[in-house]
């Protein structure tokens, strides 16, 4: 199964990070960019393989046309704490959220956070979705 983002962004000042810490703290910095995401339930209490994101697709945040694709397989993906889904103690959780999805979509982030703080320097530009697909 692969899930594919299309999207375009347009007449956008520099992104930057905005989040925790500063995007030189940790090793390799990401610069602000946006990657696939999913979760599942977290109604029994927080747990890191709850929450996924596709490592390394992903696109840094700057005016184009762009495409993100991963394949559903543990390699592609890492958890809340940077674990990839192939690493024999987390795989398990990988393959159970993966198999009872109950949020996709696109994260953005920075610096050592998938997740969050980005944003332009002066609020402009255009973010596009495209296409998603699951398949």
């Amino acid at each position: 199964m692969r899930i594919t983002a299309t999207f375009t962004i347009s007449n956008a000042s520099v992104f930057t990070y905005f989040g925790e810490g500063q995007p030189g703290d940790c090793i390799p910095a990401t610069p602000a960019s946006t990657r696939l995401f999913f979760q599942t339930s977290n109604a029994g209490g927080f747990n890191e393989t709850h929450f996924w994101w596709s490592n390394p697709a992903s696109q840094v945040l700057v005016d184009g046309h762009w495409t993100v694709t991963a394949t559903v397989n543990g390699a592609e993906w890492s958890d809340f704490y940077g674990h990839f889904g192939n690493d024999p103690a987390y795989s398990q959780g990988f393959t159970d959220a993966a198999s009872n999805v109950t949020t996709i979509g696109l994260s953005f982030g920075g610096g050592c956070f998938f997740e969050n703080g980005v944003g332009t320097t002066d609020g402009s530009g255009t973010f596009t979705l495209d296409s998603f697909s699951v398949g």
